[in-house]
């Protein structure tokens, strides 16, 4: 699992490059035993799919292991995980839905970032950060 979401953090890397001619500044090296750490003790037991997904994002990117780009990462790894259980992930045909679909990642990125500030003042943040996700 940490390589695929490597993988998925190297893709993102490389699309915003070919979107805007730079790669996304890395303000701190990412941290592959973090992740490593995250993937083997992941709560999975008991838990329905939407529920699981739902950890897995939140957890992934409160974990904050890569040097930048975690919330895209995460957006795209969770997005391969449910396709390859056959599970419908957004999938745009148009150009309507495809700005609904960035408009929503936008938003959620928007409001996850306003919870992880929140971090150092508010012990909660994990569980409202969680919350959040499972509204998205």
């Amino acid at each position: 699992m940490t390589e695929l979401y490597l993988n998925c953090h190297e893709a993102v890397r490389e699309i915003i490059k070919e979107n805007t001619g730079e790669y996304p500044k890395d303000y701190k090296k990412y941290e592959k035993n973090r992740i490593d750490k995250f993937f083997k003790n992941l709560p999975y037991k008991g838990k329905n799919i939407l529920e699981f997904t739902s950890i897995l994002m939140s957890e992934l990117i409160v974990t904050h292991g890569l040097s930048n780009t975690n919330h895209r990462t995460t957006i795209l790894f969770i997005s391969i995980v449910l396709r390859e259980l056959r599970i419908s992930f957004p999938d745009y045909n148009s150009s309507i839905e495809k700005e609904r679909w960035i408009d929503d990642c936008n938003r959620f990125i928007r409001g996850s970032k306003k919870i992880l500030s929140t971090r150092k003042t508010d012990k909660n943040y994990g569980s409202k950060h969680l919350e959040w996700t499972k509204k998205w």
